[in-house]
Formats: C-alpha cells, sequence, structure tokens
C-alpha cells in the first residue's frame, strides 16, 4: 500500500482493513487531494489489473466526496 502513495501524488492515504469477525471480508479506504488525483488512480495498469481479477467476486462500492482528515 505504501506503493500507492508513494507512486501516486494524489493518493493521501490507501489502507486495507480485514474484518476478523467475518471470514473472507474486509474494506479498502483510499483518500485522494482532488477528483483529478481519483480520475488518474482510476488509469493506472495495477488498478485495473485489481478490478480485472476480483470481477467474479460479489462486490459493493461506496464512494464519499468531501473533507477528510488525513
Amino acid at each position: 500500500m505504501r506503493a500507492a502513495r508513494e507512486n501516486e501524488p494524489g493518493c493521501l492515504r490507501f489502507d486495507v482493513l480485514v474484518f476478523d469477525e467475518q471470514e473472507g471480508t474486509g474494506a479498502v479506504v483510499a483518500v485522494f487531494a482532488d477528483q483529478a488525483a481519483f480520475d488518474e488512480h482510476r488509469e493506472y495498469t495495477h488498478v485495473k489489473d485489481f478490478f480485472d481479477a476480483i470481477k467474479d467476486i460479489d462486490v459493493s462500492w461506496t464512494v464519499h466526496r468531501g473533507n477528510a482528515l488525513v
């Protein structure tokens, strides 16, 4: 996850959470400097590869916009 922060200047925070109570569940929390940084993130090959790898998994996504404490 450090690579996301180091190689993407607009990525302010990137965390992967694993929920111990429910095997196989978790969350990804990413905070971007602005919409342009988020849009750029989605164009990276590793992001496209990730979405391709999980396309057959039951996943739900929620995007929140606004100010964040980082």
